[in-house]
């Protein structure tokens, strides 16, 4: 009898390391992808400012470039990987209208083009990360989980979209 109840035991505690298991991996998977995503964010943002110091050098002003300013080129240090994909999206509709404008004045071409570049390697790391939350997430909406979900409580993440438009 002290046998099956330990054997139950076992098999309810391998059962949850399963699942604990399945969600940390698809976690891990998608903080690495996200360490990846905030340096070329922080690289965008480097690259936007350094863009801003160039129009500023040839005497442009256009709305554009004080919104971009106000924004730090669109990353500020945060521990909310919220906080920072946010930014970034906010930032790029005005970067995409002055790169716009910029083209039609013929300036900074080559520049514009390295950001627009950075944008696609961003949208590539993006797919990898959103796939990884949503096989995190669900993992958590699955029915034959709902017992371990119920234990573990494991928090619903959001994905990252960088959406390239004009204003």
């Amino acid at each position: 009898m002290f046998e099956v109840i330990i054997g139950i035991i076992l098999v309810i505690v391998g059962w949850l390391q399963f699942a604990y298991g399945k969600l940390m991996r698809f976690k891990k998977e998608a903080r690495t992808s996200w360490v990846r995503i905030e340096v070329m964010i922080r690289a965008r943002a480097e690259a936007l400012m350094e863009l801003l110091e160039l129009l500023d050098e040839k005497a442009v002003q256009e709305t554009e470039m004080a919104e971009i300013f106000e924004m730090d080129g669109g990353y500020r240090p945060s521990q909310d990987r919220e906080d920072i994909s946010a930014l970034a999206e906010e930032v790029t509709p005005h970067a995409y209208s002055l790169f716009k404008k910029c083209r039609e004045a013929g300036i900074l071409e080559e520049e514009i083009r390295e950001i627009e570049e950075m944008d696609e390697e961003l949208e590539k790391m993006a797919e990898g990360y959103n796939k990884s939350i949503h096989s995190h997430n669900d993992i958590i909406g699955w029915k034959k989980y709902r017992l371990q979900i119920m234990v573990l409580k494991p928090q619903v993440l959001k994905d990252f979209v960088l959406r390239r438009k004009v204003l």
